[in-house]
């Protein structure tokens, strides 16, 4: 699925015009949609900010956790990265050492994943797994 996301991000005929934890919408660029996109496509150089629910500790971790791994689909590493962060933060709740200190919690190795991906990209071909070092 994360193949698929970056893909149809990265193609110039759909456009991304929502993100949250849960959803992602894409419109084909079509004529019936310009007025749409034009005023809803998402553009990470002039800044993004998910829409925010009132979830609070695990349950806004996990919302976090979507949105970063959605944004890491498609490349958008420093904003994922950002979003990791709000998730250790979110299920940390003010009880666990301060993040760049040696952790072995989940979110503290969830908080390395996008790093380690990104040097590494696995994509499956027909049931193969062909890895790509980059």
């Amino acid at each position: 699925m994360m193949y698929f996301i970056g893909q149809i991000y990265r193609s110039p005929n759909w456009a991304l015009v929502y993100l949250d934890g849960t959803f992602l919408i894409f419109l084909k660029n079509l004529p019936a949609f310009s007025t749409a996109i034009q005023n809803h496509r998402i553009d990470f150089k002039k800044g993004y900010e998910p829409p925010r629910t009132d979830l609070k500790g695990a349950w806004r971790a996990e919302e976090d956790k979507r949105i970063a791994h959605s944004l890491f689909a498609m490349q958008e590493y420093e904003l994922a990265a950002r979003e990791f962060k709000a998730a250790y933060q979110a299920d940390c709740n003010n009880h666990c050492e301060p993040l760049g200190q040696t952790q072995t919690s989940p979110s503290a190795i969830i908080l390395r994943y996008p790093i380690s991906l990104k040097l590494q990209r696995t994509k499956s071909y027909g049931g193969q797994e062909a890895t790509e070092d980059k």
